[in-house]
């Protein structure tokens, strides 16, 4: 691979990340954040902020869902990354482009298409004996957090309750699995579809 070929990958890469980012956290709508996850067996209650009118979604609702999200964040990475090519002189072949969006469609509506005990990423995790550090995520990136600062403190030898402080930190509703799995006291729980707490 040329020095200049290497340059527009890094740019594409760089590019492509940042439409992801964009269209993963400013262009996905709270209702597709919220319900792509939902099933039939595991419905999720959405409460829409402005009308407060509630309501409860199963599978065809959430694979709608998921599916508005992947297009939205598949079309947001296109605009960036051809805005950013464009504007940086890279020529990209159509078919090439097409064929990277079109992966990058069909592994995020896998990863996000969150259906319990039978979704694609959580089967694949399984058989591939990931499947313990696939349900850390079950409640999002503080799942995640607070495993890797638990096992930080105790590899620096940091008192075992350091990562109670994050209580403090994340937004109420979130499951500390790392400093409470099973605590009574732990006022900062969600499971599926509902929170509490």
């Amino acid at each position: 691979m040329s020095h200049r070929n290497a340059a527009a990958f890094a740019a594409l890469l760089c590019l492509t990340r940042t439409g992801s980012k964009l269209g993963d956290f400013w262009i996905q709508s709270d209702f597709c954040a919220q319900v792509k996850g939902a099933s039939d067996d595991h419905p999720v209650t959405y409460k829409d902020p402005a009308t407060k009118k509630t309501t409860t979604h199963g599978t065809a609702d959430g694979r709608r869902a998921c599916l508005h999200h992947c297009l939205t964040y598949t079309a947001t990475q296109a605009i960036v990354a051809g805005a950013g090519a464009r504007a940086l002189g890279i020529r990209i072949h159509p078919v090439a482009a097409a064929a990277a969006l079109a992966v990058s469609f069909g592994t995020h509506y896998a990863a996000d298409r969150r259906v319990p005990d039978r979704g694609l990423l959580e089967r694949l995790a399984s058989k591939t004996g990931k499947g313990g550090f696939y349900k850390l995520a079950d409640f999002g990136m503080y799942g995640v957090l607070t495993e890797l600062i638990a096992k930080f403190s105790q590899v620096r030898g940091l008192s075992a309750s350091f990562p109670a402080c994050l209580h403090q930190a994340v937004p109420k509703g979130t499951y500390l699995r790392s400093c409470c799995p099973r605590s009574a006291s732990c006022t900062r729980r969600v499971t599926r579809g509902s929170r509490t707490g």
